[in-house]
């Protein structure tokens, strides 16, 4: 069975394929045999994390993880899985077409998914109308900031690649600020200034449970994909 090496970056995320607790820059492999890679927000975390999973022999890359909604048509919890990617500066990526198709058609058939082209953006799209301005110029349906850095390493070592991502936040939802102020460039989100925050800015409060509640079920639509796929992702032998 082809080893497969999933490139998340956040730990929450991660837990959607391992129970156990991952950290920043960490690499695990799992009892199945495939590696997952803890890489944090951005581009360049995601292709150092792709990177060290290369050095485990890893026979292709999945992208895994959430997304941001461009479209008002995808809600948190519907699943993307896109059939091209286009980068900050343009370049386009296409996953290998038999296993993205193989993939397709095993997602169960409660989950909205959605094909169409995903965005990269290297920072945190945070404002309704950010999103919406992103969707008019491109007709993308959805953005990451990892996904194209994973596919144009893979594209140079000639690996398939797939990008597996979940929607956590709806293009109409402005980011509370919040998380704009507690959240650094890594993806952590700090507990005592989001508290800080919080006491200053009450008002935000009910953004911040709405993000929450997204994010919960971008979470448990990953959780339901990979129970769905037995472990093997659909990729055959090559």
């Amino acid at each position: 069975m082809p080893v497969l090496g999933f490139v998340v970056a956040l730990p929450g995320e991660a837990r959607t394929l391992s129970p156990q607790r991952l950290n920043f820059e960490e690499t695990l492999r799992l009892p199945s045999g495939h590696w997952i890679g803890v890489s944090g927000a951005g581009p360049q975390r995601a292709h150092h994390a792709a990177r060290r999973l290369l050095d485990q022999r890893v026979d292709a890359l999945i992208s895994w993880g959430c997304a941001g909604a461009l479209d008002e048509g995808l809600r948190p919890g519907h699943l993307m899985v896109p059939e091209r990617i286009v980068s900050a500066d343009d370049e386009v990526f296409v996953p290998d077409p038999s296993w993205h198709q193989d993939f397709i058609e095993q997602i169960p058939r409660h989950l909205m998914h959605h094909t169409g082209t995903l965005l990269e953006s290297i920072r945190v799209i945070k404002t309704a109308d950010e999103k919406g301005r992103l969707h008019r110029a491109t007709g993308a349906l959805a953005i990451d900031m990892e996904s194209a850095s994973i596919a144009r390493l893979a594209k140079a070592e000639n690996l398939p690649f797939l990008v597996i991502r979940s929607i956590a936040d709806h293009a109409s939802m402005t980011f509370p600020e919040v998380i704009n102020r507690s959240l650094n460039p890594r993806g952590d989100v700090h507990m005592g200034p989001l508290l800080l925050e919080l006491l200053r800015r009450p008002q935000d409060l009910k953004g911040l449970i709405q993000l929450g509640r997204s994010f919960s079920l971008a979470m448990t639509t990953l959780k339901r994909v990979k129970n769905a796929q037995n472990s093997h992702f659909s990729l055959k032998g090559r």
